[in-house]
């Protein structure tokens, strides 16, 4: 039988043109135009939502057993602690509950439901203390 070889090689990656990227075991590698590239890693996180990650260009000294090292950390942390991906920029940018309810669910409440007074009166007395912190995720 044959030894396979890694595409993930720097001998393959060589051949690869600007714009060109080979994939395997959740391992991805992007060309780019200055003869550098970028490792990308991709996993489901504990809610089962593909994640793609960028562990960094190969000028600024990403390699792929950085990127190998970090998929195993993060399969790892999926695995033993429920890790659920979300960036920090997408994060701060999240609203809570509270908010989202008065900025986008009462304005369409009270265009399209008699019964508004009543919605907002159940998200004051059992939501908000609970959940009205909480960014929507």
């Amino acid at each position: 039988m044959a030894k396979r070889v890694s595409k993930l090689t720097l001998r393959y990656r060589r051949k690869l043109k600007p714009g060109e990227q080979v994939q395997e075991n959740g391992i991805r590698y992007r060309a780019r135009e200055n003869g550098d590239g970028t490792w990308f890693i991709r996993y489901h996180d504990a809610a089962n939502r593909p994640v793609q990650e960028t562990v960094g260009r190969v000028g600024e000294g990403a390699t792929l057993d950085r990127a190998k090292e970090l998929l195993l950390d993060r399969q790892a942390a999926v695995q033993n602690e429920d890790f659920i991906y979300t960036p920090k920029r997408a994060k701060e940018k999240l609203p809570t509950v509270a908010a989202f309810f008065e900025r986008d669910y009462m304005p369409w409440s009270k265009a399209h439901k008699r019964t508004w007074a009543d919605d907002q009166s159940r998200f004051r007395l059992y939501l908000a203390e609970t959940f009205g912190d909480h960014r929507l995720d």
